[in-house]
């Protein structure tokens, strides 16, 4: 298994053409489950979620919304590209249940209501940082990019202390708890005739608080004796400084 060097950074505009289709490839095993009718529209699919894509990459969803992209460096190839938004209170306005899902039909509609309700009641008015879509293309699982966009997202949340929630397919969660999420619950997906019943892991990362406990048990633990002299230190083996001067470990 060979990993590649990745660079990660705001998706353009240019970038946003390129998502679509990465989604469509990654999603083969989900989108029988919560995108059924993409199955037999492709173009629609790509369209649907390319304008979407474009739109929040040119800001018209705000600036709490962005898309991530790993890339190649030499070639700016997308890899694997992430959807986040910082969110001040999921728990702002009453929920209204949605009558419509793209691509799919009631059991969908009632699945999304559910992810939604749930989101609300495991954060509450508490701001953090939501994970909505990571997506890998085949051609680099297993190398690199998905961990690339981890390792950014979660040094930006410890910045600004912030939690991480995200909805996790099975499959997936050695890499998000890798980097610090644990699940709390969990949420059946839609029965669809011929595929296995499966699930969403909702979990949920305080990594930042661990982090900061570590840090500062690193610093206790190499600072020299004090002499009244304020002496500055460089940052543990094996830890990084971010420009705030927070120690990551």
């Amino acid at each position: 298994m060979s990993h590649h060097t990745f660079t990660v950074r705001v998706a353009s505009e240019k970038d946003a053409e390129s998502i679509a289709p990465l989604q469509w490839e990654a999603f083969q095993n989900m989108i029988p489950y919560l995108r059924p009718l993409g199955l037999q529209d492709k173009d629609g699919f790509l369209a649907h979620f390319g304008g979407r894509n474009l739109e929040i990459a040119g800001g018209e969803e705000g600036l709490n919304m962005q898309w991530l992209v790993a890339v190649i460096p030499d070639t700016q190839e997308v890899a694997a590209a992430a959807r986040w938004e910082r969110i001040a209170n999921a728990c702002e306005g009453e929920f209204e249940p949605k009558a419509t899902s793209v691509f799919g039909g009631p059991p969908q509609v009632e699945f999304f209501n559910k992810l939604h309700l749930m989101h609300r009641s495991v954060m509450k008015d508490q701001p953090h940082f939501c994970l909505h879509i990571l997506a890998t293309h085949p051609s680099f699982q297993r190398k690199g990019a998905a961990s690339a966009l981890l390792r950014y997202m979660t040094a930006v949340s410890d910045e600004e202390k912030l939690p991480l929630y995200v909805e996790a397919a099975p499959g997936s969660v050695p890499v998000y708890e890798k980097f610090g999420w644990a699940p709390v619950d969990k949420l059946w997906l839609p029965k669809i005739p011929g595929h296995a019943d499966d699930f969403e892991l909702i979990m949920f990362n305080m990594r930042f608080i661990a982090v900061a406990l570590l840090a500062l048990a690193s610093l206790v633990a190499a600072a020299p004796p004090n002499t009244g002299d304020a002496i500055a230190q460089d940052p543990p083996a094996g830890c990084a400084q971010l420009p705030s001067g927070t120690v990551v470990c």
